[in-house]
Formats: C-alpha cells, structure tokens, sequence
C-alpha cells in the first residue's frame, strides 16, 4: 500500500484514519472536507444563498461551520461526529472562499483570510502532535508486547 494521499504516517496505527482504495490510502478527514467543499460549492451555484446574507451573518455562518472540526478535535469525539465536522469544515471553506470573490467589502477579505490561517496553523500542529503521540504509543505497545514474546519464549527454553 502507497500513503501518496494520506499525511498519516504509515504505521497500523493509523488504519482508521484512512481507507484503502486502487491500492493508495486516503485520509479521511480530508476526503470528507473535500466532499464538503464539493458539496459548498454545489449549494451556492444552485441556491445562491451567500448573496441573501449580509457578511456579518455569514462570519457567523462559516464559524459555526468551523467549531465543530475544533471541537471534535479537542474533545476526543467518535469517528462519525469528527467526519461530520469535517464535512462541515469543507463547506464552510468553500462558502468563504467564494465570498470572498463576491464581497466588494476588503475588511471582510482580511477576517477571512486572518481567519482561515488562525484556525488552520493551530488546528494543524495539534494534527501533528497527535500523529506523533498514536504513533509513539504504538511502538511502546509494540516494544512492549515484544518483550512479553522475548521473556515466554525464554521461560519456554529454560522449562525443556
């Protein structure tokens, strides 16, 4: 298997934060945000609902969007509620991104763009600290249960 589409380690230990498709795996979390971003996209083309808001309705629009991918991250929440968020984030971005294309207002354009920076470089340090502490617990398990092996397998020659 090929991690070409995953930012997550290749380890075991990271099975269910990806899924295996034409021998590549691909994070979750992304695809979903992906789908979402399709799926904003689609909204606004078919509704135009982003022009029937005024932008300070929409801040709070795209935030309530954006909560739930830091919630569910800070809160340790179950794999369907963290996919949810992250679809949700994925029409959030895209719903801001094509307002801020549509706004003639520059002061809504620097909120976005301050916005989307102040909570993506958190959001992607904890991302990695995480990765980092799954796959540190997965090799002391590893390490662990290898000298449960080593210690059996002793006893086992020293009882012939």
């Amino acid at each position: 298997m090929r991690f070409d589409f995953s930012h997550h380690p290749d380890a075991p230990c990271f099975r269910e934060h990806v899924f295996s498709w034409k021998g590549r795996y691909w994070c979750k979390g992304c695809v979903l945000s992906l789908l979402g971003l399709i799926a904003g996209v689609g909204l606004q083309l078919t509704t135009g609902w982003l022009n029937h808001f005024s932008e300070e309705i929409l801040g709070g629009i795209f935030l309530a969007l954006v909560v739930p991918t830091a919630l569910t991250s800070w809160l340790d929440a179950n794999r369907p509620t963290k996919h949810l968020a992250r679809f949700l984030l994925g029409v959030g971005l895209a719903s801001a991104l094509m307002t801020f294309f549509i706004t003639d207002r520059w002061e809504v354009r620097l909120i976005l763009v301050l916005a989307f920076f102040g909570i993506r470089i958190p959001l992607e340090q904890r991302r990695r600290r995480q990765n980092e502490e799954i796959l540190k617990q997965s090799k002391a398990e590893k390490a662990r249960a290898g000298k449960v092996r080593n210690s059996q397998s002793s006893r086992a020659k020293r009882s012939r």
